[in-house]
């Protein structure tokens, strides 16, 4: 229908229809409202408020606060002191951000003299489509146990009944013969059950629908009526901690795609052990490890490995977690086993749910290994030279405190030491060509 002419504001629609007779038959009406072109259709709602049975006027009724935004779900409180007895109105109104007040929407209650006695349900009804009088409709074909409600599940036959929307009403009646108002809801009829279609196509989408065909996919093996298995979803890095929610959907051989199924999942990349920290010396020639942790969730065990070229790791002990503390904890670990020569260590820290992660990597060389390598001066104060058959491969120095300790390396073609940045003490040198391993003490002056 046009509407290009009328002005903004409120207009009446009226329609009637005449028989093949060629009788017209009275018309029937309904309010509109005609926007201003460029109108926001939506607008941010400001305020709102209530009145019972009399309208005070516009922004003169009892006022409740709202959230922010174009919608509003809330809760009320409101007192019936001083309604008599009763049927009464209420009614509810907004004002949005432009100032402009809604239409008010108004539903019927009901104000009883004394609430606490109500009367126990014994029976109950209901009805499809029309009404054919009170206590005279098919009667609820389960046992009601006598009380103020009633929780119950009733079997409705639908046989008959032509396709499209139907009516299915329900009341009751209590112990003092008394039939409630009935309460009804839409339902809908199909011809018959619908073919279910093979399945070819699947998606899903974290918390925002990309649009129809732009999920991201998920394998179908076969196009099947119903598909059961377990799919890998990524989740993307950027998800903030906390709960959101995953979609899936699905596609028929004609090309229809499915509603979406709906669940939700928490992200939490807050680390199950914070603060873990390993640390290693030699103490009567085996290594002591000891480490800390400041936070511990979930966490079960840790395991110590050791490699002695950095690559590859082998366990060579347990030590079990605290599972949840928020206490610093410290933890110790003797390698009895530890052999002479460097030696390097790590933590792997498991969770409860099989997650893991490792710490920092220490290297600990035996300084009361065999080190009769010669070195001259010894002690020194600026360089040290050692006794090493010559070589046309590149030596590499590390050099270890008195604890064993790794302090630095570096390399040179010379079997030559630069100590001056070292402070005065003893230290452990160990020295390789990639094919020998030379050790030897020295002391710095």
């Amino acid at each position: 229908m046009p509407i290009g002419a009328l002005p903004e504001g409120f207009h009446s629609l009226s329609m009637r229809f005449k028989s093949n007779a060629g009788h017209w038959g009275q018309y029937t009406q309904r309010l509109v409202y005609v926007l201003a072109t460029g109108s926001s259709l939506v607008s941010n709602l400001a305020a709102a408020e209530y009145f019972i049975d009399t309208d005070p006027g516009l922004g003169n009724g009892q006022s409740f606060a709202i959230g922010s935004g174009s919608t509003v779900s809330t809760l009320l409180n409101i007192s019936l002191n001083g309604l008599s007895e009763g049927f009464h109105t209420l009614a509810i109104r907004f004002k949005d951000a432009s100032g402009k007040w809604a239409l008010y929407s108004q539903r019927m209650f009901y104000v009883a003299t004394n609430a606490n006695t109500a009367a126990n349900i014994v029976a109950g009804e209901y009805l499809i489509d029309a009404d054919p009088g009170v206590s005279i409709a098919t009667p609820v074909a389960v046992t009601i146990t006598p009380g103020a409600t009633v929780a119950t599940l009733i079997d409705v036959p639908v046989a008959g009944l032509s396709e499209g929307f139907h009516t299915l009403a329900l009341r009751f009646k209590n112990a003092d013969g008394v039939w409630g108002a009935y309460s009804q809801r839409l339902f809908y009829i199909t011809p018959s059950a619908l073919a279910t279609g093979n399945i070819v196509a699947a998606e899903y989408f974290i918390d925002t629908d990309p649009g129809i065909g732009l999920g991201v996919n998920l394998p179908v093996p076969a196009p099947t009526p119903t598909i059961a298995g377990n799919f890998a979803v990524a989740v993307p890095a950027v998800l903030s901690n906390g709960q959101h929610f995953l979609f899936v959907r699905v596609k028929d051989e004609q090309q229809r795609w499915s509603m979406y199924a709906m669940d939700t999942f928490t992200v939490n990349n807050a680390l199950p052990v914070t603060g873990m920290t390993l640390q290693a010396s030699w103490q009567n020639n085996q290594a002591l490890l000891s480490w800390h942790t400041l936070t511990e969730t979930n966490s079960r065990y840790f395991d110590i490995e050791r490699s002695a070229d950095a690559i590859h790791y082998q366990r060579v002990g347990k030590v079990p977690a605290a599972g949840n503390s928020v206490q610093k904890r410290q933890y110790q670990f003797i390698d009895e086993s530890a052999q002479a020569g460097v030696r390097y260590y790590r933590l792997k820290q498991l969770d409860m749910d099989g997650a893991f992660e490792y710490s920092n990597v220490v290297i600990l060389a035996n300084t009361q290994a065999n080190t009769n390598l010669q070195a001259m001066p010894n002690p020194a104060s600026n360089q040290v030279r050692f006794a090493i058959p010559a070589s046309n491969q590149k030596l590499v120095f590390s050099v270890y405190d008195a604890g064993g300790k790794f302090v630095f390396a570096t390399s040179s073609a010379q079997p030559v030491l630069d100590v001056r940045s070292l402070a005065a003490g003893t230290y452990f040198v160990t020295i390789t060509d990639g094919l020998q391993h030379w050790q030897a003490r020295v002391v710095k002056q």
